[in-house]
């Protein structure tokens, strides 16, 4: 017994080592160094560099062979979506969706809330030539999307505020250029209004609506995205649609 639980504990520090490092690379939307990861953790490169290649090996991560960093791979998206059915949301959240694409006529996302991020689970793409890519599996944090300013705006006010700052303030989210006030600002916009948007320099707008669970508590977001010369003049519209299905889909979830 004594023996057997000896044994079981560099296993179980092997394993959170491995945690640790792949919650790293998540946080990392560039792609993480082994040099990087062995800063944060304290951790040898020699014995992240093995844990990474274990990862690899099982799935997890890949390494990017221009500059030999590593990035997420599909397996998480297998485990995301495993936790996304598990919760049922994509299910009851299907037609509602569709819905609001066939009324919208635009690309309509559907996330997972995840601690500080959001994971996208599932897209419905207009009939249009001009539509945009698939998002499916991406992670971003939520202060920088129309979703997660939303999600943030579900939150308590001292609890959204306080996110919304650490966010900002993470270096790990340092490639995200985003100006707190402005983000302060979207968010206190989507408390008024029910629902947020997202300034990018690519000529698309986006508008975020929170999903709540039947405590209230957000665990995910809705929203309907298309080229800025189809949906600026229709973003009121747009917006009071997106807010009925996320409330719809809320509704399905109990809340």
């Amino acid at each position: 017994m004594t023996q057997n639980g000896a044994d079981s504990k560099p296993a179980a520090r092997t394993l959170a080592r491995g945690l640790q490092l792949l919650e790293i690379v998540a946080r990392s939307p560039q792609g993480a160094a082994v040099s990087d990861v062995a800063a944060e953790t304290g951790l040898d490169k020699g014995t992240v560099s093995r844990l990474l290649s274990a990862l690899g090996q099982l799935g997890y991560v890949r390494q990017r062979p221009a500059d030999r960093r590593y990035l997420l791979s599909g397996k998480v998206l297998v485990l995301a979506r495993s936790y996304e059915q598990q919760l049922n949301l994509r299910e009851v959240a299907r037609p509602h969706l569709t819905a609001l694409r066939d009324t919208t006529r635009e690309t309509v996302h559907l996330a997972v809330r995840e601690g500080r991020q959001l994971i996208y689970v599932d897209q419905v793409e207009p009939d249009r030539s001009v539509r945009l890519a698939s998002a499916i599996g991406q992670s971003l944090p939520l202060h920088v999307t129309a979703m997660g300013r939303a999600v943030l705006a579900a939150l308590p006010r001292p609890e959204g505020d306080e996110l919304a700052a650490q966010l900002v303030a993470d270096p790990h989210f340092a490639d995200f250029v985003v100006d707190l006030g402005h983000v302060r600002d979207e968010v206190e916009h989507a408390r008024r209004h029910g629902w947020a948007t997202v300034a990018r320099d690519d000529d698309v707008t986006r508008i975020g609506v929170a999903v709540l669970d039947a405590t209230g508590e957000p665990v995910g977001a809705v929203s309907v995205s298309g080229p800025a010369y189809r949906v600026d003049e229709h973003v009121e519209t747009h917006a009071a649609t997106c807010v009925a299905a996320a409330r719809a889909i809320s509704a399905a979830l109990g809340a």
